[in-house]
Formats: structure tokens, sequence, C-alpha cells
């Protein structure tokens, strides 16, 4: 390899990674910033989700828990927001959510399992997300958590 395909490939890589720690802090502040009505003109490409959920899982496998410098239960936050939107709720399941949603539920932390259930509660509008979630038994182990959650606070 050249000198000079060595620089590209280099510089290719850091634009990569910058482009991608950019389009999360903007994706994020602008999920917390628009209304339900705007927020349709942010989600307008669904690959938006994609991305989130990849950085999602990402995390998910780092020994900080930790993508970006995001932690997974501010991404999860960042996902419920834009979860408002009826039309995006489906989309956010198509997308692959369910999964690791019910990972997280199961073996997230606190505050991961906190926003995993404010994710499924924005998503749970929709009828479709709705039955996806009686079928899956997700009630019971909401249920599961709630239980923890009175033992642990009482």
């Amino acid at each position: 390899m050249t000198n000079e395909a060595f620089i590209d490939e280099r510089c290719a890589r850091i634009f990569y990674f910058l482009l991608t720690d950019v389009k999360l802090v903007v994706l994020l502040a602008l999920s917390y910033m628009v209304n339900e009505e705007q927020n349709k003109e942010i989600t307008a490409d669904a690959s938006i989700f994609d991305f989130l959920l990849t950085m999602v899982q990402q995390a998910e496998k780092a020994k900080d828990r930790r993508q970006w410098g995001f932690s997974i239960h501010e991404l999860l936050n960042g996902l419920a927001k834009l979860a408002k939107n009826d039309k995006n709720k489906v989309i956010i399941m198509d997308k692959g959510a369910f999964e690791i949603l019910k990972r997280i539920l199961k073996q997230g932390s606190e505050a991961e399992q906190l926003a995993t259930v404010n994710v499924i509660w924005e998503l749970s509008f929709a009828q479709k997300n709705k039955t996806l979630f009686k079928v899956n038994n997700i009630g019971k182990l909401l249920r599961c958590l709630l239980k923890l959650c009175l033992h642990v606070c009482i």
C-alpha cells in the first residue's frame, strides 16, 4: 500500500467516525427538541432507526455499556422520544427493536430497564406492537420488574 493510499484510508476512517459521532449527537438532540409533528420530518428516512438501534447493540457489547459516549439508557430515551410519532412506532419495531428491548429488560441495569420500559410504553400505543408484546409475554416480564422494584423500594 502506498503512503498516499494509506493516508486516504485513514482520512476516510476518521471522517466516518466523526460523521457517526456528529450524527448521533444531532439525532439525540433533535429527539428532545422537536414536537410530535416535527418528529415526522427528522424521521422521514427510516434508516435513522437502524442507526440508533445499531448504536444500542454496540453499547451492549462495550465494556462500559456506552457507544460514542452515550449510555444505553440515553440512547433508549432518544428512541422513546422518536417513538412518540405513530408512524415511527411501527417502523421501530419493524427494524428489530423487539429483540433488543427484550434482551435489555432481562439483562440490563436498572437505568437501562427503566428506559426500556419507557420505549415499550411509547411503542405499545400502536395496535400491531401491542399485540406483539402480548403474544411474547412482555407483560409478564414487566410485572416481574415491578415486583422487584416494589421489593427493593420498600
